[in-house]
């Protein structure tokens, strides 16, 4: 087997003009209903057939707004004489080398196009040999002022006719619709999505519209009895978030494939460039499927480190099969991005998500063949500022995991030491995981978005967001608890809500969820006066104004406290025999109450020595206190270790010491007892004013850690494992913090 080609691409990179490119603008979308306002062959915009060599001016400036930087515009090529390519670029820079559209002759082929505009809101149209008639339709415009913004996605199948996936009765007119309800928030406006014909009988095209809307003189794809062909749509939602599809001639299969939508308000800004080719390999190696092209997209070319998706031409060329081509951004998804035939050209628009560091992999399911790839712009954070309530963010980087952009990890060891602001975010409170509590009462998340954990009305496989968006439907919280896949918020009301997977009834009746997620907060059913909240994996915990404790969910160890074994519970139950609780808290695999008295209990698995009853095997479906500790002014839990604050000013922990999460130095993985911590314990415990997983902040708001660095989030690169704690490094003064373990967010300013 050959190695991986892998292009360094600074000697495949266009030249820059002589006047330097202006920096990108971050601008957001505005989408319309499609409008064609170029037909060579009527005389709408431009008469008559464009000749070789020549340019054909399009004139946007009556269909766009003054502060426009770039459109989206569907480009037909028709009636070329000859094979041929057509660019399409700002009038006002010089004709880069890149290309759009590649025909030949006697062939009828369509591309989207994104563009960047210059003041003048024209472009330029050329055809380079023998003569074409040339056809655009708008499909958008990005402005530096209001508008949408965008949430990239990992390629996401929608609809396949083949199988029957997301096939849904057709409209009176007999078109086809594309509900992308679930896959996109009910606030989205438009969708970005791979659209692909296969299986077609006869001359035709295809039409995506709004649903709702009259079907526009408008098309998508071009095609031909036996083609399979692809073309990326951007188009604007209809009514009940669906997009119609419509067929005009013959049997026809669609698949489409989406790429992201766009929302008002959150997500990320584009970033419009002008044409630049990134990669070609006729200068090297063909591309093949054990051989496939792997793209590094960074600051050499206008990309930066915290973009998370790219708009990129990807043309593919003497291919020596008939052949699909995927561009993902990792290995190991299986997309069709382009179809293009033994000896044939063929291009195709890629809108996609980034993999870490900028990198995409390219890749043809058969044959050989050569390809092109011309960069057209880049999403990222939109600039923001904040000055009170800011959150810095380090460790875990991947998946949006920091809420600062960047690309999918595919969950492996990408880890940040260097602590960056969230974007977007301001007057923050509080923090519980990926969860932003604001001063106004709403929340805000980010990072992975599989089981809706972000609770914002949608979810994907390996979706997730880079920047905070907002929890929908919630207003007037006062706290929040996390666990691995559920978000939950305490509202003023005294009432408690859940999103998220709701594999063990932790949000309510499994039944209600087929797939068993739900990705919009609901009420925890039989909760009312709560106070206090916290969540384990599969299990929640509520702490009412009368002191005592209420558990509902999964029960596989007693984590439900209330007496039982295994099963679950979708409604709350009280844990026994706690009552003058004063706080409740958990983690993963460890829950543990406060009472006045000052002493700690615990219930549920004791597989790690968690429960710190002299035992490290077993399992309570009752609470009971932990071993010889008494005097507790606070307490906090990790994955599988409990931690305590005494009155007599020292800090002790028990349970998991596995990676040194116990603190206490050199010792058995199991800590059965409570036992002191060092350096927490040094005659400044009254400074330690929280302990949350294994960091505790000091009343001086430095902020200290211990336990698994493998993400760095420790604060540094190198050791794996710290066995005791630590000083964070080149921190502001912290106010607060939450953690997943492997990611670290500190409230300042």
């Amino acid at each position: 087997m050959l190695p991986v080609a892998v292009l360094l691409l600074t000697s495949l990179a266009v030249p820059l003009p002589a006047t330097a490119a202006a920096e990108p603008v971050a601008s957001a979308y505005t989408p319309v209903t499609p409008v064609r306002l170029l037909d060579t062959r009527s005389g709408l915009g431009a008469a008559g057939p464009v000749g070789a060599g020549q340019s054909v001016v399009l004139d946007l400036s009556a269909r766009t707004p003054v502060g426009t930087t770039a459109v989206v515009l569907n480009v037909t090529a028709t009636e070329p004489t000859s094979g041929t390519h057509v660019v399409v670029w700002p009038s006002g820079s010089p004709r880069p080398t890149a290309s759009n559209v590649n025909v030949v002759a006697g062939e009828t082929r369509p591309n989207l196009v994104t563009v960047r505009l210059d003041q003048s809101r024209k472009v330029s149209l050329f055809n380079s040999a023998g003569s074409v008639h040339l056809l655009a339709d708008l499909a958008g415009h990005y402005t530096s002022g209001a508008g949408a913004l965008y949430q990239p996605l990992p390629p996401t199948r929608a609809l396949d006719t083949r199988t029957g996936a997301g096939v849904q009765p057709r409209n009176p007119d007999g078109s086809l619709p594309l509900s992308m309800a679930g896959l996109v928030p009910a606030d989205a406006t438009a969708v970005t999505f791979n659209l692909t014909a296969t299986n077609v009988t006869a001359d035709t095209y295809v039409t995506a519209w709004p649903h709702g809307k009259a079907r526009p003189d408008a098309s998508n794809l071009n095609l031909a009895p036996g083609e399979t062909r692809a073309n990326l749509v951007t188009v604007t939602l209809g009514t009940d978030r669906t997009v119609d599809l419509y067929n005009n001639a013959g049997g026809i299969d669609l698949i489409a494939d989406l790429a992201g939508f766009y929302v008002p308000g959150e997500g990320l800004a584009y970033y419009p460039l002008d044409p630049k080719r990134v990669a070609d390999t006729r200068s090297s190696a063909t591309i093949r499927p054990d051989n496939p092209l792997n793209l590094s997209l960074d600051t050499r070319y206008s990309v930066p480190a915290n973009a998370s998706a790219v708009v990129m031409n990807v043309t593919a060329t003497e291919s020596t099969a008939n052949t699909h081509v995927s561009v993902s951004p990792a290995w190991d998804f299986r997309s069709s991005t382009l179809n293009v035939t033994q000896g044939g050209t063929a291009p195709n628009l890629a809108a996609v998500v980034l993999g870490m560091y900028g990198t995409l992999n390219i890749k043809p399911d058969a044959g050989a063949m050569h390809l092109i790839v011309d960069l057209a712009g880049y999403f990222a954070p939109a600039p923001s500022t904040c000055t009170t309530g800011c959150v810095l963010a380090w460790g875990e980087s991947n998946n949006g995991s920091l809420g600062s952009g960047g690309g999918l990890g595919e969950n492996q060891y990408f880890g940040e030491p260097t602590a960056r602001p969230v974007s977007g975010l301001s007057g923050v409170t509080a923090l519980a995981g990926r969860y932003a509590l604001l001063a106004d009462g709403t929340v805000r998340a980010w990072g992975p978005n599989s089981w809706g954990e972000l609770g914002a009305g949608w979810h994907t496989y390996n979706g997730f967001a880079s920047v905070p968006v907002r929890v929908k439907g919630l207003s007037g919280v006062t706290a929040l608890a996390a666990s691995q896949w559920n978000g939950y918020a305490l509202r003023s009301d005294g009432t408690v809500w859940g999103w998220g997977y709701n594999y063990d009834n932790q949000l309510g009746p499994r039944s209600t969820t087929p797939d068993g997620i739900i990705d919009l907060p609901v009420r925890i059913a039989g909760l009312d006066n709560v106070v206090a909240i916290a969540a384990t994996t599969g299990t929640g915990y509520a702490l009412r104004t009368d002191g005592t404790v209420w558990s509902w969910g999964s029960n596989f160890a007693g984590e439900l406290g209330n007496g039982t074994t295994g099963g679950s519970s979708p409604t709350a139950v009280q844990v026994a025999g706690l009552t003058d609780v004063t706080t409740i808290v958990a983690n993963s695999n460890a829950r543990y109450a406060l009472r006045s008295d000052g002493t700690v209990w615990s219930w549920g698995s004791n597989s790690e020595g968690q429960l710190g009853n002299g035992a490290g095997t077993g399992q309570s479906g009752t609470a009971a206190p932990v071993k010889d500790l008494t005097g507790v002014v606070s307490v906090a839990a990790a994955y599988a270790t409990g931690f305590a604050v005494r009155a007599d000013k020292t800090v002790v922990a028990w349970g998991s010491h596995y990676h040194g999460a116990a603190g206490i130095g050199f010792a058995d993985r199991l800590v059965t007892v409570p036992t002191r911590i060092r350096n927490l314990s040094d005659g400044r415990a009254a400074d330690v004013t929280k302990l949350i997983g294994t960091y505790a902040l000091r009343a001086d708001g430095s902020l200290w850690g211990w336990g698994i660095n493998v993400w760095s989030q420790l604060g540094y690169r190198g050791a794996s494992d710290v066995t005791e704690p630590k000083l964070i490094p080149n921190l502001p003064p912290v106010k607060a913090f939450g953690t997943t373990g492997s990611a670290i967010f500190a409230i300042t300013g």
